[in-house]
């Protein structure tokens, strides 16, 4: 997704061009990975009598039936597509922040991205070094502390910006030291947000019957639209309001601690893990 929106914000930049390759590029994507799909080795079926409801409503409210029978698989799903609501509202905003507040061109929103893409990635893969090699949801709240601090940080940076009268270059945008603030807390955000997805992600398949994981990654997909769907609603309805990008990055942030916390104090598990994890236990 992420490496998506960097190549499309290239492509559509390309003069004349740029449209009609990023439709050639999503339909190349598209059949790729139809492609690829079919080259997953076969499995056995975990329930083979399980009859197909070919009705996509029924099946998609059944499927929310069986995510919330579980309540630590719901709150951990709830979780999840908190962060793509969280994520959801920083990529759609970058377009609009590299040119408004940073006062950059387009490969200034492209480093953006690229930016928050290895962000998202070097936390996810920290997240093996971090829990020792097994899953550990203690690193849940951890993430979502960070995620909260750069938030209201970026937003702090944003009001710390030098004037200019022109669209910066790259260069010249990576030539001013206010800028580095931005782009480490873009870093260290994204980083966090990786730290907090990847353990809730695992805790997900672990809580599951074998049998129903399938579909209960299929509810954690539902919900995630429904997020994301309200994400651009409300970030919409926000700069309708009169506010700035950086006040959404801020007021996103303290949404942040807000919903997290609520998630942490409904399933306590993740605060006793992270006292553990800090303890060394």
């Amino acid at each position: 997704i992420l490496l998506g929106n960097v190549a499309g914000g290239l492509l559509v930049a390309i003069p004349d061009i740029g449209h009609a390759s990023v439709a050639l590029a999503c339909v190349a994507v598209a059949v790729f990975g139809r492609w690829m799909s079919g080259r997953m080795p076969a499995l056995t079926a975990t329930h083979p009598d399980e009859p197909i409801n070919w009705n996509p409503i029924t099946e998609t409210m059944r499927n929310l039936r069986l995510a919330r029978a579980n309540a630590k698989v719901f709150q951990t799903l709830l979780g999840i597509s908190w962060m793509w609501f969280f994520g959801a509202v920083f990529l759609s905003q970058f377009p609009g922040f590299a040119k408004e507040v940073l006062h950059g061109n387009e490969q200034v929103a492209s480093l953006l991205l690229v930016v928050f893409s290895i962000g998202i990635a070097i936390g996810s893969l920290l997240c093996e070094v971090l829990s020792r090699r097994h899953v550990e949801i203690g690193l849940v709240p951890l993430g979502a502390i960070g995620m909260t601090v750069f938030s209201i940080d970026l937003y702090g940076a944003s009001h710390a910006l030098p004037p200019a009268s022109a669209a910066l270059s790259l260069a010249q945008f990576t030539a001013q030291a206010a800028h580095w603030r931005v782009l480490a807390d873009l870093a260290l955000l994204a980083l966090s947000a990786g730290v907090y997805s990847v353990p809730m992600y695992a805790l997900i398949q672990i809580e599951s019957k074998a049998h129903e994981v399938a579909r209960i990654i299929a509810a954690n997909n539902i919900i995630n639209a429904i997020f994301m769907i309200a994400s651009s609603l409300i970030a919409g309805a926000m700069l309708s309001a009169g506010m700035s990008i950086p006040d959404i990055f801020l007021w996103t942030g303290v949404a942040n601690a807000a919903v997290t916390l609520a998630i942490f104090l409904a399933e306590p598990s993740y605060l006793h893990r992270l006292a553990a994890w800090l303890r060394g236990a």
